[in-house]
């Protein structure tokens, strides 16, 4: 009898390990795919800082279901007006169309996709129009030229710069600024200057590469340069007035 509960102990443990193990399996196997059926790429959702400047918008739709037949939107709450598909033979693939003469202030952008079997699918996206507002102005100074002095002026303009805190980088080095300041100790070479804006809520508003060249000895030898030139045509410059003074006073033969 003891030998028998032993037996049945060992055979359920063995059928419960295999069914734990099928299911580790099972679950390590199916990958969860998570990316949603429909993206909105455009417009952007304005709480990640980005504000519509002009009253004409783009909608892009990254369409990941391969029955999906046909896309509309609503703009604030309007009736559906249906957007044009760009299939090919690969997903993503897209939908698209333009809203036009969107006035200021905040919009809310609904989108709805119909399979073949009738089913609908819908995102969302609320987004911001406002034509009178400007990014900030960055970076003034440096220009893409090549400076003959060790130190460049960094002059940037923003407006309303209490909305944003400015960094500026340079090289793999990023450094807070409060005001128009000069880069100074730059030794001879390439430079690569990034100016951003950022919110007080950490979103990016605007920002401005610009690449420039330090070089010194550019300078010393163009100087030199010039000067040698200076001096050759001098000596040519005195040379034909003593020429053309001398003929004039060579004495007429008797």
């Amino acid at each position: 009898m003891r030998r028998a509960v032993i037996t049945l102990t060992a055979v359920l443990v063995i059928i419960f390990s295999v069914q734990l193990i099928t299911q580790i399996t099972t679950i390590k196997g199916d990958t969860v795919d998570t990316t949603p059926p429909l993206g909105i790429e455009s417009p952007i959702n304005y709480t990640s800082g980005k504000v519509y400047q002009e009253s004409s918008i783009d909608i892009i739709i990254a369409i990941h279901h391969t029955e999906i037949t046909a896309i509309s939107y609503s703009l604030d709450g309007n009736p559906n007006i249906t957007l044009s598909i760009l299939s090919n033979n690969n997903i993503p693939y897209s939908a698209t169309g333009t809203m036009e003469n969107l006035t200021n202030g905040y919009h809310f952008l609904e989108v709805y996709s119909f399979d073949s079997k009738g089913e609908s699918l819908s995102t969302s996206t609320p987004f911001l129009v406002n034509t009178s507002f400007s990014y900030p102005k960055l970076l003034l100074s440096p220009l893409n030229i090549t400076y003959n002095k060790n130190e460049v002026s960094l002059i940037y303009t923003v407006n309303e710069p209490a909305k944003y805190d400015i960094y500026y980088s340079l090289g793999n080095n990023s450094y807070p600024i409060s005001s128009n300041t000069t880069l100074t100790g730059l030794s001879d070479g390439q430079y690569r200057i990034k100016l951003s804006a950022i919110t007080h809520n950490g979103y990016l508003f605007s920002e401005n590469t610009v690449y420039f060249e330090i070089n010194t000895a550019k300078t010393e030898q163009s100087q030199l340069l010039f000067t040698t030139l200076a001096i050759v045509i001098v000596i040519v410059a005195v040379a034909s007035i003593s020429l053309v003074f001398f003929k004039r006073r060579k004495p007429k033969p008797a």
